[in-house]
């Protein structure tokens, strides 16, 4: 009975700690924003810091045109990233979320912030007054989209960030 209990005790715990680095939503300065705090166990602030630039280097068609701050001393990268989304009632037709992305790094952690998302220009503001329906059903479509999109690059930049670019050569 008592290692029973000891055995679930620790799933609970795997899965709370698993969720807390999960991203999240907030609402943050008017903005929907998406939130991932990820310990890296062992690694320094610069090894962290350097494997982000080379992850935004490897997954982007043109890192130097995609950030706008790679600031070492600071642990801070900030870049601009395009996502895909297919409109419902348009099967086939693509249009681009444009976001900003934001990967601060401290010694034995990072965290991934996606925020300012814009569709066609257009951005999907955090409203504090109640919409309609009909605009509520549409913005949670593309959130869900987009959060399955940032969860996506959120795994490959866990990837990248667990991963010794140096091991194995």
């Amino acid at each position: 009975m008592l290692k029973t209990l000891f055995i679930a005790l620790l799933l609970c715990i795997g899965a709370a700690a698993q969720a807390q680095d999960a991203p999240t939503w907030q609402k943050e300065d008017g903005l929907y924003t998406l939130t991932a705090v990820v310990p890296v166990t062992g690694a320094t602030k610069q090894a962290l810091y350097d494997r982000a630039r080379r992850w935004a280097a490897l997954n982007y068609v043109s890192s130097k045109a995609v950030l706008e701050l790679a600031d070492a001393e600071s642990g801070t990268v900030i870049g601009k990233g395009i996502l895909p989304y297919v409109r419902q009632s348009d099967v086939g037709k693509f249009e681009n979320v444009a976001y900003t992305f934001v990967i601060d790094v401290k010694d034995g952690k990072y965290r991934l912030k996606a925020t300012s998302f814009e569709i066609n220009g257009e951005s999907i503001a955090a409203s504090t007054a109640v919409e309609s329906v009909a605009v509520d059903r549409v913005k949670a479509r593309y959130l869900a989209s987009i959060e399955q999109n940032i969860r996506s690059t959120e795994a490959s930049l866990r990837k990248a960030m667990n991963t010794d670019p140096r091991a194995g050569f």
